[in-house]
């Protein structure tokens, strides 16, 4: 299903878009040899008839897909093989025969650049898309790519080895042939700058398609400045006479774009200062005036700007009026893409534009007077009432920050954070224009400022632009000291929050020692402030830095293994010790929920990994032949002490008597030394064991405890790796007593939903009680199956039932694996199911009625399934019924064959293949409704 949706969304994609064209049918091309040898055979060639030729339209073609595309969508679904079978298979029907790293990589690969594929089956794998721009040799790499990727996912290193050193030749080939065209240019962005750099050199003509590919590559490197410079040269190079509307077009909107973002950086006066063309500018500017105007109508960013200038001025008339103006282009710009409306990749820019738009004109109505500035505000996000999105709020929330860092993406859509860019940059202009309008309001206003710098500067980063980050920061730090001069109060803990985010955006540049020196500094300076526990905000910051730090130590080793287990856990208890307090004094945020959680999950995932380096150690065959060395040497100390107290015993004044006896003293000395170091080193290892273990555990289970539903976190690992640790444990002889009093203490209290993914794997350790003494393993486990099937009955109820009939099944199984599979559903484990289900029986509510109408559709499945069919291979048989053989499948709901149909649906099972969503509510409907999600059975037709 996820492969077929991946080609469902290719297929949407490519019909909707504006070069979509009829299908066309692709002809199969004759070869001429096989033909005429055919037609002297009288069509038989060496005594085998052609296939017929398919003469309808590929499926491939209609759909808009090729090999290369299935191969994608296999690899998304996680089918290695299946993807590299069709990348091979498509680029093969696309090149002909044959390997096509060796045709490709050829001096004759330009020849099937320009001829059609020789090889045409029904799929059309080997056509190419009639919309796609892409050559062989491009489809060739995006195989090979996918080849890589699913030999990696695989480990077959042998192979990958091969693979990539046959796609160097290919990835040579493509470098050499990109640079004769724009369209074949390679994707990085400095390559593709040095692409355009040597295209230049070649042909040094200003195109409209070249200069914008340069300022986008320059863009998206950060390299504004030089952007700035080449835009300049290139309008010089245009010249005063030279009519080309569309580039001069593109100059001015880039200016003003510019323009827009510098606008919102000068923090001094809150607001740009004008110059003598009544343009935004800041003094640094190295242009004060746009391009020159053509005939063209003004576009976005230039009427965006207008629109400001007018605003500022207190001209509304003409501010709505440049809004107009900058609709009118959006709506333009929209025309282009007819047919792509149901692509929001596509229309986002467009969507954006027209919010910022609406967002102009509420700013032009408030600054009239017919708003009211709350009404903006709250427009906006930025609420009055308390804890909502204000700088205190968001101070103690500290953005959601990625702690699972290999999961952070920094690589982003270059349109997306250029997207961003402009709607934040018109915001914060906005903000600035209103404050010298409403000094009543100002406070307010200020505030949502500050806030809405700081969620800049978090997105910022978000999206791998540390640059924007780094000075959305600064101007923060100039806001808070412009409105601390006019009276206005701020945290006293603020400075040490930006330091924290200073941290964050190091890490994310990759200055890792300098990240964790500021941790360090941070967490150091709040250790040394004396706190009575009643400052929420800088116990969690300092628990931030804390975890932070520990994170970082712990991805590069940069520190020692107890000391990042120490950072880890007081953090763990520093966020625990806040969302207590907080709790208690009914100021509980949601924030303090999660942080504590993620806290309590990274602690025990550190200590687990701590346990397995032990275990590993312990299970290694060094240790082993250490512990056998260990004991033979305590059988040699055994011996040296009876040699000693022989020796002891025969004493004598001669010389030689003492000789013996100080030498056997002495060697049973050196062996007791020995004997206790090794006894030390071997008890310090299970100390070591149990000490992780038991931290791991009481992590996990404190943090699944206290964390929501809607966290963040992938909470699912974290449930895995608590479980594995349990069952790995639960009879081991060092630490069976440790996971089973953890699990015994805390498993009731873990939401019941968190274990409904491993109901196959708990369900499969249901055993008999009775030989358990010590070890309570199967009681614990049998209450969570209990509450499972309770609160969760539609997951775990069939499990249950089907195990139940483990000896009723057993007899029909046959073949290799029967021995393994009644070895696996022994009789003590049908027993302990039919137990639990005795005890479902027992609960009120709807779950027993439920318990019997899946146990009365497994019977008759069940029935039916061992039905002997060997009545039917000597003859056939028409129009059977299950009331020949005795059977009720159509009747296990009813009250006879012949009696009225039971149409209440009360009580009656889900389909056994599609059971609902979990909802962590447990709310399935009682019995009553369906589930959300699922259907009941109600009956058969017979």
């Amino acid at each position: 299903l996820s492969s077929l949706d991946w080609l469902k969304s290719i297929t949407e994609h490519r019909f909707l878009t504006a070069d979509h064209q009829k299908n066309i049918a692709v002809k199969v091309p004759k070869n001429s040899k096989t033909s005429k040898k055919r037609r002297s055979k009288g069509g038989d060639v060496d005594g085998i008839q052609p296939s017929p030729q398919w003469r309808g339209c590929l499926y491939g073609v209609v759909l808009r897909l090729d090999g290369v595309d299935v191969a994608n969508a296999c690899f998304h679904a996680k089918r290695y093989f299946s993807a590299m079978y069709y990348a091979e298979m498509g680029m093969q029907n696309m090149v002909g025969s044959g390997s096509f790293f060796e045709q490709l990589s050829g001096d004759y690969a330009h020849k099937l650049e320009k001829s059609e594929a020789p090889v045409c089956d029904i799929s059309g794998f080997g056509v190419p898309s009639q919309n796609e721009h892409q050559s062989v040799l491009d489809k060739a790499l995006v195989a090979k790519d996918i080849i890589v990727r699913c030999l990696t996912e695989l480990e077959a290193n042998d192979e990958l080895n091969g693979v990539l050193s046959q796609g160097a030749a290919l990835s040579l080939k493509q470098n050499i042939s990109s640079l004769k065209t724009l369209g074949g240019l390679r994707n990085e962005k400095l390559a593709a700058l040095q692409d355009h750099d040597i295209r230049l050199e070649e042909c040094p003509a200003v195109l409209q398609e070249g200069f914008e590919s340069i300022t986008s590559c320059l863009e998206d490197l950060g390299l504004n400045h030089t952007k700035q410079h080449y835009l300049i040269g290139v309008e010089k190079m245009l010249g005063a006479d030279q009519q080309d509307d569309g580039s001069r077009n593109f100059l001015r909107e880039k200016w003003f774009e510019d323009s827009l973002n510098t606008a919102s950086r000068w923090d001094d006066s809150l607001l740009p200062r004008l110059n003598e063309s009544d343009q935004f500018v800041q003094s640094d500017q190295m242009r004060d005036a746009p391009p020159l105007r053509t005939n063209a109508p003004s576009g976005f960013y230039e009427s965006v700007n207008l629109a400001l200038l007018s605003l500022e001025k207190g001209d509304i008339v003409g501010g709505l009026s440049n809004v107009t103006q900058a609709r009118r282009s959006i709506l333009a710009d929209m025309e282009a893409l007819v047919g792509s409306e149901s692509q929001l990749k596509g229309m986002a820019t467009h969507l954006s534009r027209l919010s910022v738009i609406g967002n102009l004109e509420l700013t032009a109505r408030t600054l009239e007077g017919k708003s009211p500035v709350n009404f903006l505000l709250n427009r906006w996000g930025f609420r009055n009432e308390a804890g909502v999105e204000r700088l205190e709020s968001l101070l103690l929330e500290s953005d959601n920050y990625s702690f699972d860092m290999k999961d952070h993406v920094t690589d982003v859509d270059n349109i997306l954070a250029r997207r961003v860019f402009t709607e934040f940059s018109v915001q914060e202009t906005q903000l600035k224009l209103l404050i010298p309008k409403f000094e009543s309001d100002g406070k307010d206003i200020a505030e949502a400022l500050t806030s809405h710098v700081f969620k800049s500067s978090h997105i910022y980063r978000d999206l791998g632009r540390t640059d924007a980050a780094n000075l959305s920061l600064s101007r923060l730090r100039s806001l808070v000291q412009v409105f601390q001069q006019r009276g206005m109060t701020y945290p006293p803990n603020l400075p040490l929050v930006l330091h924290l985010e200073d941290a964050k955006l190091m890490k994310c540049q990759n200055d890792l020692d300098t990240a964790v020196m500021r941790c360090k500094i941070i967490s150091s300076h709040l250790d040394s402030i004396e706190d009575d526990g009643t400052n929420i905000e800088l116990n969690s910051l300092h628990a931030d830095s804390l975890l932070l730090g520990s994170l970082w130590m712990a991805e590069q080793n940069v520190d020692a293994a107890t000391t990042i287990l120490s950072s880890f856990q007081k953090a763990a208890d520093l966020s625990m010790k806040v969302y207590k307090k907080a709790k208690a004094l009914d100021t509980l945020h949601s924030s303090c929920i999660q942080k504590a959680s993620i806290a309590g999950f990274k602690l025990g995932e550190f200590a687990a990994s701590l346990y397995y380096s032990v275990d590993k150690r312990m299970s290694s065959e060094a240790w082993k032949k250490r512990c056998l060395a260990a004991s033979e040497r305590k059988k040699e100390l055994d011996l040296a002490i009876i040699e000693d107290q022989k020796l002891a015993k025969r004493r004598t004044k001669s010389d030689k008597d003492e000789t013996l006896y100080r030498g056997a003293n002495a060697v049973r000395v050196v062996l007791e030394r020995e004997a206790s170091m090794d006894d030390r080193e071997m008890q310090s290892m299970i100390d070591s064991l149990r000490q992780y273990l038991r931290m791991s555990v009481e992590s996990y289970c404190s943090a699944l405890k206290l964390c929501p539903s809607a966290i963040a976190a992938n909470v699912s690992s974290h449930v895995f790796q608590l479980v594995s640790l349990w069952f790995k444990n639960c009879t081991r002889a060092e630490t069976n007593d440790i996971v089973n009093e953890l699990m015994r203490a805390n498993a009731m209290g873990i939401p019941s939903y968190r274990f409904v993914p491993l109901t196959y794997q708990l369900f499969s350790r249901i055993d008999s009680t009775q030989d358990e003494e010590v070890n309570d393993f199967q009681s614990i486990l049998r209450d969570m199956v209990l509450k499972i099937c309770s609160e969760h009955p539609y997951h775990g109820i069939v499990q249950l039932v089907a195990l139940a009939n483990g000896k009723r099944i057993g007899d029909g199984v046959d073949g290799r694996n029967r021995d393994v599979y009644l070895e696996n559903v022994g009789g003590s484990k049908v027993d302990a199911a039919m137990s639990i289900l005795d005890d479902l029986r027992k609960r009120k509510g709807y779950i027993p009625a439920l318990v019997e109408s899946y146990t009365t559709l497994s019977d008759a499945f069940i029935g039916l399934a061992m039905l002997s069919t060997k009545p039917f291979e000597k003859r056939q048989f028409k129009g059977l019924s299950l009331s020949q053989f005795k059977l009720n499948l159509d009747t296990c709901f009813s009250s006879g064959r012949r009696g009225s149909k039971n149409t209440s649906a009360a009580n009656k099972p889900v389909i056994f293949t599609n059971p609902p969503p979990i909802r962590p509510d447990t709310q399935y409907g009682d019995g009553i409704t369906d589930p959300i999600g699922a259907e009941r059975v109600l009956s058969f037709e017979s």
